[in-house]
């Protein structure tokens, strides 16, 4: 404790909800393990290799899985690790909705609804949702 109370940014409070977060870190063989727990994933490119990177990394390790994303990409995301083989808690966050709230970020908000849902169409056709 008193080494990650060491990270700058980190405080007690910061501490005790990851440690409640990792629960028993014995559980965990490797880093990237309690990478892919968190939801901390280095290496994709994709929602499709993130799930599979996620799946692989968290086989064998019990508990819930959350899967906290922005509104417009739960859909996709939720399917995607789904496909993959991994039961989420879908937590979506209010990003596409928060942004068109004002008339400056309608137009952003609209493209990336737009990208979203040619991606949604391609993840159907190649079988990845």
């Amino acid at each position: 404790m008193p080494r990650l109370r060491s990270v700058p940014g980190v405080d007690p409070v910061t501490t005790a909800a990851f440690l409640a977060a990792i629960d028993e870190a014995q559980r965990f063989r490797h880093a990237h393990q309690l990478e892919a727990y968190l939801g901390l994933v280095p290496r994709s490119g994709s929602t499709h290799e993130n799930a599979l990177y996620v799946t692989e990394l968290l086989a064998g390790i019990s508990g819930r899985k959350v899967l906290l994303t922005s509104d417009y990409h739960m859909f996709r995301a939720r399917r995607a690790f789904k496909k993959a083989g991994l039961e989420v808690l879908p937590r979506p966050f209010p990003d596409a909705r928060k942004r068109a709230s004002g008339w400056t970020g309608r137009w952003p908000a609209f493209l990336d609804l737009v990208g979203e849902t040619m991606k949604i169409g391609y993840y159907y056709v190649r079988g990845w949702m």
